[in-house]
């Protein structure tokens, strides 16, 4: 082994390990979305396995959440965009036991007993944003305030 190998062989074991596991972070399956039937506020039912074949988003919002209640006007906007882009939308509302008068425009589903959040193994909580692929898979998680520009741009590529 050269005296230059020898020094660098540090460097590259460091690489090669930090590359081997951005690899395994691309390559791991996206988490699925639980396939559960919940209550929409408007008191129809909506079976998030059904909303398979488009793009989906869902919002998670709870009931004293302020950037869920600043989220709101962002949402009445950037809805008619998505169904014009052919994108699914749902705001689940854990832990909420009533609905909000009035209804909003887009479909809004009651979760007081947080069996979403419960059926995903408690790993994503409001405030955030999914968005799922067409095979029902979570693709991205965005913690925090409703990123319109970047669910759009991540629209673009499904």
């Amino acid at each position: 082994m050269t005296g230059w190998l020898r020094r660098q062989l540090p460097s590259l074991l460091i690489l090669l390990l930090v590359g081997g596991a951005g690899a395994w972070l691309l390559m791991r399956p996206a988490a699925p979305l639980p396939g559960l039937e919940l209550a929409l506020a408007d008191g129809g039912r909506l079976s998030l396995a059904a909303q398979r074949g488009r793009p989906l988003v869902i919002l998670l919002w709870s009931p004293g959440c302020g950037i869920c209640r600043d989220d709101a006007g962002r949402l009445a906007d950037l809805a008619p965009e998505l169904e014009r882009r052919g994108a699914a939308l749902l705001v689940i509302e854990s832990g909420a036991a009533t609905a909000p008068d009035p209804l909003p425009a887009y479909p809004l589903a009651l979760d007081p007993e947080r069996r979403f959040l419960h059926a995903s193994g408690d790993r994503w909580a409001p405030p955030a944003t999914l968005l799922i692929d067409r095979k029902g898979r979570v693709r991205e998680h965005l913690r925090g305030a409703l990123d319109p520009a970047r669910i759009l741009a991540w629209l673009t590529t499904q």
